[in-house]
């Protein structure tokens, strides 16, 4: 099986306090929390401008904002890019905090010691342990995604991204994951002691919402759709069926256990 591409995503640095003047503009494949967190770790003599910088936001309590610009990247765009939007910002006037013009593959591939992940690992879990601070970055993120355009984008790149053997090796990654007891115990054990609050953030987003009339159109076009499928309509029997049994075999066991 062939191996799979890594993805890019052209990103920004801004400060959230005024988000319309960019100060830095990179490339990642790292899942994008992660490089922001390496951003705020770096040290001073890696790039200087960009450490004073994100040092100010800091004394002022805030923190880079990192926006996804472009995702689903090959390396080679993602470099041409990275040149091609340093130029054109600098040209419109905005104070970027890059050292260089951007397109070097030097950083691309690092691999950092066990030491160093751990160092950022506790330093970034330390972060978010803030209620204050979890919060900013939601809002963060839920500003960026209101962007039509970007959720655009990330919907063109994810479909071009998923193809038909790139699920098929995500589910064996995913299968080979959980062979192990271990790994599934510990799954069950994460899960059982998130739900309650997880369960809780549902219930009170969803308490006094309403669905428009194009969002219940849509819902109710969604599940005619599914149901128009034998096999999704077998699924739905098969379970229901399972369900009554499972039920009355309970029924029965209380039954049981009052009469004796």
């Amino acid at each position: 099986m062939a191996e799979q591409e890594i993805i890019f995503t052209l990103y920004a640095l801004r400060n959230p306090s005024i988000p319309n003047a960019i100060r830095y503009i990179g490339i990642t494949s790292q899942p994008l929390r992660e490089r922001l967190m390496g951003h705020c770790c770096e040290k001073s003599h890696l790039n200087p401008y960009k450490f004073r910088w994100i040092m100010q936001l800091k004394r002022q309590g805030l923190k880079p904002e990192l926006v996804p610009l472009i995702v689903g990247l090959s390396q080679s765009e993602a470099l041409s890019l990275e040149v091609e939007m340093i130029r054109d910002f600098k040209q419109a006037g905005h104070r970027l905090t890059n050292i260089s013009l951007g397109g070097e593959k030097f950083m691309l591939g690092r691999k950092m010691s066990r030491k160093a992940r751990a160092k950022i690992s506790a330093a970034g879990k330390r972060r978010f342990l803030s209620k204050e601070l979890r919060q900013r970055q939601s809002e963060s993120e839920k500003r960026a995604w209101a962007c039509p355009e970007l959720r655009a984008r990330q919907s063109v790149s994810q479909k071009a991204r998923w193809t038909p053997e790139a699920r098929a090796e995500a589910a064996v990654r995913t299968k080979k994951r959980f062979e192990s007891p271990e790994a599934r115990a510990k799954l069950s054990a994460d899960s059982k002691a998130r739900w309650p609050e997880i369960k809780d953030r549902i219930r009170a987003s969803q308490l006094g919402r309403k669905q428009s009339p194009e969002a219940k159109a849509k819902i109710s076009a969604a599940r005619k759709k599914y149901f128009q499928s034998p096999e999704a309509r077998a699924r739905q029997s098969a379970d229901i069926k399972k369900h009554w049994v499972k039920r009355r075999m309970k029924k029965k066991t209380t039954q049981l256990m009052l009469n004796l």
